[in-house]
């Protein structure tokens, strides 16, 4: 498995288990949103770069609605299930993690969280409220994180990643 699917393994899960149907994308990515796209799901997606956006947008349907702009400015809407953070520029992930946790959204789903990356990324500078828990898949080089503060998903994410 690839780095740049090492996360697919924890949005299977997520799936088959908690069944989330809205969902909003920072960061496209031939992995992430083509599982998403494969879904009877709305999906949002928000990118920072035209024409990456635009090797997705023939495969679009009316579900899936894709922003241009950076991914730290747009405002998570509060009826988001799950927040998937895979964009750039790099240090705004753990901008893009806070403001879903902000927002209160059931699922967080960040990739690259391993520690050889906090310099890039600074996941390890997110502020979690108190009831919020981090959960790492580390089965993979590249580990993903699930934040989250619904004790089902807690329970179901640490079950899968132990």
């Amino acid at each position: 498995m690839s780095a740049y699917e090492s996360h697919i393994p924890v949005l299977e899960y997520i799936f088959a288990r908690l069944n989330p149907t809205r969902i909003l994308e920072f960061g496209m990515g031939y992995y992430s949103t083509k599982f998403f796209m494969n879904r009877d799901i709305e999906l949002t997606s928000v990118e920072t770069d035209y024409n990456w956006a635009d090797k997705f947008r023939t495969d679009c349907n009316a579900r899936h609605d894709i922003h241009v702009q950076p991914c730290d400015e747009f405002q998570v809407p509060v009826d988001i299930h799950l927040l998937f953070v895979d964009c750039n520029p790099l240090d705004v992930r753990r901008v893009c993690v806070q403001h879903g946790i902000e927002a209160d959204v059931r699922i967080i789903v960040a990739h690259d969280t391993e520690p050889e990356s906090e310099c890039n990324y600074s996941y390890n500078k997110i502020i979690l409220p108190d009831g919020w828990e981090r959960v790492d898949y580390m089965k993979n080089t590249v580990w993903t994180s699930i934040f989250s503060s619904d004790p089902e998903v807690l329970r179901v994410m640490k079950e899968f990643c132990s």
